[in-house]
């Protein structure tokens, strides 16, 4: 988190941010009444099947009216560690990235592209997407891994939820813990 620029962070974090999920295209002159049709059976048929809450809007990218986005609801890209209380990046913005991924090899059809709006659905620019895309590969760390069983897997599971069970993650503003705004300064 500290490797993104603070100014970005502030934004990032004032703003919230909103990812979109999936990308259904009408022709940009697809009439008001039929847009509306299909928009609300999206929402009763299609919608329902993703296990969050989910908008349904047309044209939030600016690359065509007939866009039509399902868009999560607007959530802070900062959450805090649920041991530490300590305020951690918890956003996969550079995965989600539009402008990132239209840079890099992809297989994926337009229905399955994301991208990650300001929780006004603001665009970020460029060059924030290149801020958060530096900060995420800085913060790339090999971790040797170990074969390890099924069977120790859900032990370890089952353990780190009985120990996390119970922890207030909604520290006081004012707590040591809430070291966040000093990094905003």
């Amino acid at each position: 988190m500290t490797r993104i620029p603070p100014p970005l962070l502030k934004k990032l974090y004032e703003r919230q941010v909103r990812i979109s999920v999936s990308n259904l295209d009408l022709p940009a002159q697809t009439p008001g009444i039929l847009k509306g049709f299909f928009k609300t059976v999206v929402e009763k048929l299609i919608t329902p099947k993703f296990d969050m809450e989910l908008e349904m809007i047309y044209g939030c990218d600016k690359t065509s009216d007939g866009r039509l986005m399902a868009v999560e609801s607007r959530e802070s890209p900062i959450n805090r560690h649920p041991i530490t209380g300590d305020p951690v990046w918890f956003c996969n913005a550079h995965n989600h990235l539009r402008y990132l991924r239209d840079r890099r090899p992809t297989q994926v059809p337009e229905v399955g592209m994301t991208d990650v709006f300001f929780g006004d659905l603001g665009l970020l620019e460029p060059e924030e997407c290149e801020a958060i895309k530096k900060a995420s590969e800085d913060s790339i760390a090999s971790i040797p891994m170990e074969e390890v069983s099924l069977h120790t897997r859900r032990k370890l599971r089952l353990e780190s939820n009985k120990e996390n069970r119970g922890l207030d993650t909604n520290r006081d503003a004012n707590t040591p813990y809430n070291r966040f705004y000093d990094l905003l300064g």
